[in-house]
């Protein structure tokens, strides 16, 4: 089911940016047509859209690099740092010697009876969180997971 609901979503992707990208080339075209009076408008609209779409991705592609290296130059160790003096307050359970990601250590922490219900509720939220995250912040989030979850040693913290 999920398999088809991805491939839904990569469609109805697909063909927002073809009509977008098609909507763009006929409002350029009628631009090229009545005010520039250009004697083969069709090709000025379609260079035109095509340049003006490599720029929109030149330009998300620099924004997303750029907040790439920031995160990892200055967010992440404050991060993860953050993340396990949760961990300490919360009384977070060990994490098994063998998990597959901070996702699956977060629901058997939310699962566990063993723990208070504070480390539960705050496991419990944290997973809702990257569910509900946009795919970017989900991947940071992740990794910060990931990294505080490894450092994290609960005999450290007085827990077992």
């Amino acid at each position: 089911m999920a398999v088809v609901f991805q491939s839904s979503m990569r469609r109805n992707l697909f063909m927002a940016s073809v009509i977008s990208f098609a909507f763009d080339v006929a409002i350029i075209f009628v631009v090229a047509k009545s005010v520039f009076d250009e004697p083969n408008p069709f090709t000025l609209a379609i260079t035109v859209a095509v340049a003006a779409h490599l720029a929109v991705m030149l330009y998300t592609l620099y924004s997303v690099l750029k907040r790439w290296l920031w995160f990892f130059m200055f967010e992440r160790e404050d991060r993860i740092k953050t993340i396990l003096v949760e961990f300490e307050r919360l009384k977070m359970p060990a994490p098994e010697s063998q998990y597959a990601d901070a996702e699956e250590y977060l629901t058997q922490a939310a699962l566990n009876d063993d723990i208070p219900a504070r480390s539960r509720l705050a496991a419990g939220t944290l997973l809702g969180y990257l569910g509900g995250s946009k795919l970017f912040d989900r991947m940071l989030a992740a990794i910060v997971l990931e990294a505080a979850i490894k450092r994290y040693l609960p005999h450290r913290y007085g827990t077992e």
